[in-house]
């Protein structure tokens, strides 16, 4: 089963339509529909939503399809091997763990950038 196949099992054991599930996600139900087909990628992000929304976990999302959110997030080869050998390390975390890091990575970033000035800047804080 691959990550479309899946999403597209779970909304439907939940009784969701596309346009339902658009709606309560932010997601264009064209979009969800290509996913679900494997016609279009996704985030780490809208895939966090769906499974939040049919009640599912990232841990059963990896059981099972063998889907790697981070490491698919992160398949350029040009990406520096200290981030590869992160990812690699966040794969083996239940998403609690992954939220948890997540969170004090945020705040370790803020306070690096208040100490190094305006000029450094990380998306997403």
């Amino acid at each position: 089963m691959n990550l479309g196949e899946f999403l597209r099992k779970k909304r439907l054991e939940k009784g969701l339509s596309l346009r339902e599930v658009a709606r309560q996600t932010n997601i264009s139900h064209v979009h969800i529909g290509a996913i679900e087909r494997g016609e279009s990628a996704t985030t780490f992000d809208k895939t966090y939503k769906l499974l939040n929304l049919y009640g599912t976990t990232y841990e059963e999302l990896k059981k099972e399809t063998g889907f790697c959110l981070i490491q698919n997030s992160f398949s350029d080869p040009t990406l520096n091997p200290n981030v590869l050998d992160l990812v690699q390390e966040l794969n083996k975390l239940t998403s609690e763990e992954i939220n948890e890091v997540a969170n004090v990575l945020k705040k370790v970033l803020s306070l690096y950038i208040l100490s190094h000035g305006p000029k450094t800047k990380v998306v997403g804080l």
